[in-house]
This record gives structure tokens, sequence and C-alpha cells, in this order.
């Protein structure tokens, strides 16, 4: 999970290190942008034609019309009619991205019987080792391949972190902008439109790097996107798609000076990580929870065998829990929730997360 932190390696100046400690993973080298299509530094986002806009602007949306600082142009019908709604994708591209999605998988072994996607390289085989980040863009490819235009898809990754990082705040820098903005407008071809955006930005993002700035994303979010803000929101969702704990609160009320409260995420909580490194739990799930009063589910889906130990089990089932989302499991049994989690058979409700690998048709059918 990318809140266990780098060896260091020798040679490194110490403003570097302190980045790295931060990143939840060894650094990495994101390259520039194969095609232009990715988000730029300071935020901008993704146009459908591969072009970013000017970063204070935004790029106009599928349906042609550029979102204002409100996050959308209004509802053709005034937002009183029936829809499609809104789904948005916030992916996770930090550090631990480029890790396998199963680490005890033998083909994830090099030849010196490292574990590939280590060290800041992105080197495993897919084929036969795939990586968390592998892993989202097959999952996104199947859903929207199958229900491109049963939805408004936007996109929003996290963080924003640059390659050569040296400050623990710019490892956990997120984005100002959404990736790719919904459609406001439930025309086919715009729909189709905005899913093959989606998937042009997952297919070129850059280079994993940084750490789980998940609140001030979900804030950005909250921002700029119609969710919740009309009578036809009840379908609207927004599904996390990540490996690692929330954290880089600046805000943080705990500290590394209270290690059961601070429930640190990094190797250490200590100088500028004192706050930055530790769990940031309350404030994604007071944003989500705010969501689901507004209609809008928040769906959890973690990556990783290491999301089963430590704090993660407890973790993304509060966000599910705050989402409104836990799985069901309508008989009663716990071969409903699958290995490693158990009904609850007084609310027929799922302990973990929100969505398993291969579950993202629930995002559509709750």
């Amino acid at each position: 999970m990318k809140r266990m932190f780098p060896r260091w390696r020798g040679g490194l100046f110490p403003g570097l290190l302190l980045a790295l400690a931060l990143a939840c993973s060894n650094s990495e080298q994101p390259p520039a942008d194969p095609d232009g299509g990715s988000p730029s530094p300071d935020g901008g986002n993704t146009a459908l034609d591969g072009g970013n806009t000017n970063p204070d602007g935004g790029n106009p949306g599928p349906d042609g019309g550029n979102p204002g600082p409100d996050g959308g142009s209004p509802e053709p019908d005034g937002g009183t009619t029936s829809r499609k709604p809104y789904v948005i994708f916030v992916v996770d591209r930090s550090a631990t991205m480029i890790s396998p999605l199963d680490t005890t998988n033998p083909n994830c072994r090099m030849g010196d019987n490292t574990l590939c996607g280590t060290q800041g390289q992105d080197n495993c085989d897919l084929s036969r080792c795939p990586t968390r980040l592998s892993t989202v863009k097959t999952q996104l490819e199947t859903f929207l391949s199958s229900h491109a235009t049963q939805a408004r898809y936007g996109l929003a990754f996290f963080p924003a972190t640059e390659s050569g990082s040296s400050t623990a705040a710019e490892s956990c820098r997120s984005f100002s902008q959404l990736t790719v903005p919904p459609p406001t407008v439930d025309e086919a071809t715009r729909l189709q439109l905005s899913a093959d955006a989606v998937l042009q930005a997952i297919r070129n993002v850059p280079t994993p790097a940084g750490s789980t700035p998940l609140g001030d994303t979900l804030e950005m979010l909250v921002q700029q996107t119609p969710l919740g803000t009309s009578a036809a929101s009840a379908g609207d969702a927004v599904v996390i798609i990540s490996d690692g704990l929330p954290n880089c609160n600046a805000n943080n009320p705990n500290d590394g000076s209270q290690p059961a409260l601070c429930r640190c995420t990094a190797l250490s909580c200590m100088g500028a990580l004192a706050r930055l490194g530790c769990l940031d739990l309350d404030a994604p799930s007071a944003l989500m929870s705010n969501l689901r009063a507004r209609g809008v589910r928040t769906y959890v889906m973690p990556l990783g065998n290491e999301v089963a130990m430590g704090e993660g089990p407890q973790v993304f089932q509060s966000l599910a829990e705050a989402g409104g989302t836990l799985r069901p499991c309508p008989n009663g049994t716990n071969a409903e929730c699958g290995a490693s989690y158990v009904c609850n058979p007084s609310t027929r409700l799922c302990s973990g997360p929100s969505l398993l690998p291969g579950e993202l048709d629930r995002v559509l059918a709750p």
C-alpha cells in the first residue's frame, strides 16, 4: 500500500528524501504527456480532441458548452425532469499504482527475485502480473464498452504530483479541475464522446507519483460538477478507485505526537509529515455523507492485497458506509460478500468496501 514509504537509496539529497517519504512508494519520474491528452501540471482538463485549455477556464464539455466555475452548464430542462445519471470516476495515480495487484504472485518477481513495479520502475509483465493501474484500465474498458451511453461520465485523477518534487506539500498536491468534465445533455453521440475521453485519459495517465489527497480531490469535484444539484440527482454516483489510505490533510486535527489518533500512514509522521502523513478519514467521509444527503452515492474500490491489512479494511468500510454503498447480502450469507468479508445478518450488508474488481456494473444498478 502506498503508505508504506520507500527505503532510502544512497546518493539522494535530503530535500528529495522528504518528497519520497510522502510519495508512499519509491519515486517515479512521470514522462511528458504521450499524446497531449493527459492532465497538465497546473490541473488543466483534457479536451475531447486531446488539447488543453487555459487552466482557469476549463475545457468544453462533450456537449460543447464550457463548464463555468459552478461546475457545468445548466440542465437543459432546468434539472427537474428525468435525465441520465452523472458518474464521476476518481482514480488514484499515486506512486504504488504501478505495483502488482497481487504482490504474492510469483510471476511478479524479477530475475533477482525483487518485486516488479518497485524502485520507481514500471516493469511488470502485465500479461502475467497485472498492476493496480493496468487493472483500472481493464475494469473501465470493460465497463464503458458496455455502458458508454448509459450515463454522463467524468474523470478526476489524484494526486497532481510532478516528478522531481522536493517537498511534502507538493507530494500531496491535488488537481484544480476535472481531467474530463461530464456532458450536461443526454444526446448519444455526446455521451459516447465523454466515455471515449475517459478511456483516452486513463490509457495515457502519466507515470504514477505522489500520495493520496482524497479529501481535496472530492472537494474539487463537489465544486465543479452538478452532482446532487437537481431533483434528478438520485442516480448520480462517484466511484473512487485507489490502492491506499487517504492522507495529505494539512489541517488534520491530529498529528504524529498522538500516534493513536494520527494513525500514521507513513514510516514516520514527524516534521513536515506530522499532519500530512496522518490518516485523513474524517474529511472524505464528511464530503461523501454530504453527497449522500443530496442523493449521490459514493463507491470505493480498493486495489492491492495490502488493503486487507492493518487499517485498510476498517477505513474502506467506513468510506463505503459514508457513501451509502455497502454491498448487500440479501440471503444473509458470508458467501455473498466474497473472501475475507462477512454478512451482517441484521442489516444484510457486507463488511468491507463498496466494490470489488469486476463489480462496476453495480454503479448503474444499485
